[in-house]
């Protein structure tokens, strides 16, 4: 890649009509990307004019607008710009906006890559190009539209916890004196609640033995039934003068202190136990005791069906029965 280190900037260089034209980034990926960018220009035959004027938007012009119509007021707002951030910082904040080529867009999938990004991670960085991209195109500051290929993501294990677990990592945080977080745990595996919905309860929205998730991730709002256990703590919780049930536990703190133990048990090198899996817990728990996955589905507020299936193989009742069927059919067939 022609691209020179001058002091403290990057340059690229290309060869057009017999002349080097260059021109000084303040990073090399910008430099690069001016590069493949022109000398695409160059074979499909643009003017160097059209290749050297400034547009009047920018990448970062890009990112704010689509932040602000699409992105501001989402759940995951915040993780949307920092995927937005990341696309902008490889495509250079300053540069003109232009539709990415495919080479751009092979270099911006391998930067990626070479970080250590997951499939996953990569692809939420490609929804995040292709968003913005998308916004670009209905207001006519590009022309055209990528084709922008995802990753194949590989279906983890669903991680969930045994009562033995359960157990040991509520005591561990009762040991730290995080009687608030334990509280929050016992409560999440019983009603399948996200951590942030959970953290955003009223104390209106507990009643008659219902909790009522109204803001979720799926916006689809729904009411859970309380155990016996999930009563009595939030009613213990309520005479200690709490605005909100949660309103002493910060997300950030939470998933922090979350790490700490999880070294403690000796599960540091277990990337699947995390927070998220106490969701699974209560999703796994319900299954293996035969209640039906579109009740399941309705209690953890899943969107399509689809998401509640990925613990259809946890119901091993149904595949015994299926077997006795088989077996009685064989056996019948044999007697014939």
């Amino acid at each position: 890649m022609p691209v020179t280190v001058r002091g403290n900037s990057f340059e690229g260089a290309v060869h057009f009509q017999k002349k080097r034209i260059r021109k000084s980034f303040g990073s090399k990926v910008e430099a690069e990307n001016w590069v493949i960018h022109t000398k695409s220009a160059i074979a499909s035959g643009q003017p160097m004019e059209a290749m050297t004027v400034q547009g009047t938007k920018t990448w970062a012009d890009l990112l704010e607008s689509t932040y602000q119509r699409h992105w501001k007021d989402a759940k995951s707002g915040d993780t949307l710009y920092r995927n937005g951030e990341a696309v902008v910082k490889f495509f250079g904040s300053t540069n003109p906006l232009v539709e990415p080529i495919p080479e751009q867009i092979d270099t911006f999938i391998l930067n990626l890559e070479g970080k250590g990004n997951s499939n996953g991670t990569v692809n939420r960085k490609l929804a995040a190009l292709s968003k913005m991209l998308r916004f670009a195109l209905e207001r006519k500051w590009i022309s055209d539209m990528p084709k922008l290929e995802r990753k194949r993501e590989p279906k983890g294990r669903i991680r969930w916890l045994t009562y033995d677990e359960e157990e040991t990592l509520v005591a561990k945080f009762r040991e730290l004196e995080r009687n608030d977080m334990a509280d929050l745990i016992i409560i999440l595996i019983d009603t399948g609640m996200r951590v942030g919905e959970a953290l955003h309860l009223q104390w209106k929205d507990i009643n008659n033995g219902l909790i009522s998730v109204w803001e979720n991730k799926s916006d689809n709002p729904r009411s859970i039934p309380m155990t016996g256990r999930v009563k009595e703590l939030l009613e213990a919780r309520q005479t200690k003068g709490f605005d909100k049930p949660f309103s002493p536990v910060k997300q950030t703190t939470f998933n922090h202190v979350w790490q700490y133990v999880r070294g403690l048990l000796g599960l540091a090198d277990d990337t699947q136990y995390v927070p998220h899996c106490l969701r699974h817990t209560c999703a796994s728990r319900m299954v293996q005791a035969g209640v039906p996955l579109l009740t399941v589905k309705e209690f953890l507020g899943h969107k399509a069906i689809q998401m509640t299936m990925r613990y259809a193989h946890l119901a091993p009742q149904n595949l015994s029965d299926a077997v006795m069927k088989l077996e009685a059919r064989n056996n019948n067939k044999g007697e014939g």
